[in-house]
């Protein structure tokens, strides 16, 4: 039976992808997963493409911030229920305290005092889970 599925599942990466153009990091992203004992096989070959990149300008006392997070969309609504993959808010941190948990991409950090502060910006599931993806950044307020 595990030969038939090795076999299956060649067959399968082989229609997927042009012949010989599979790579090594493809096949490490492949999962296989019995359905019920019936012998189909579940091939997926996508990674994890969602990537936070952030931008900002400090104006004053004020942080100008901007996130750009691939694949994702800002889910208010759904804070606190069900994890769906692609959905959250952030978490905004500064020096390390938990400031606000943030519902859209651009936003605004008011009034820091003078000195040299560490924003962080987390990525976070509707569930409150982490997505594991952060920015880490450091302002000078004069």
């Amino acid at each position: 039976m595990f030969k038939s599925i090795l076999i299956l599942l060649s067959t399968i990466v082989g229609l997927l992808s042009p012949v010989g153009q599979v790579t090594v990091d493809e096949l490490q992203e492949v999962q296989v997963i019995p359905m019920h004992g019936n012998g189909i096989v579940q091939v997926s070959v996508s990674k994890d493409k969602r990537l936070l990149t952030v931008n900002h300008e400090e104006k004053g006392t004020d942080v100008y911030v901007e996130c750009i997070i691939d694949q994702f969309t800002f889910a208010k609504e759904k804070a606190g229920k069900n994890h769906v993959d692609g959905e959250g808010h952030i978490q905004l941190f500064v020096d390390g305290q938990r400031v606000d948990s943030i519902y859209q991409a651009a936003f605004i950090i008011k009034g820091l005092p003078s000195g040299e502060h560490t924003i962080k910006i987390e990525l976070v599931k509707n569930n409150y889970d982490l997505y594991e993806i952060s920015e880490e950044f450091t302002v000078r307020i004069p």
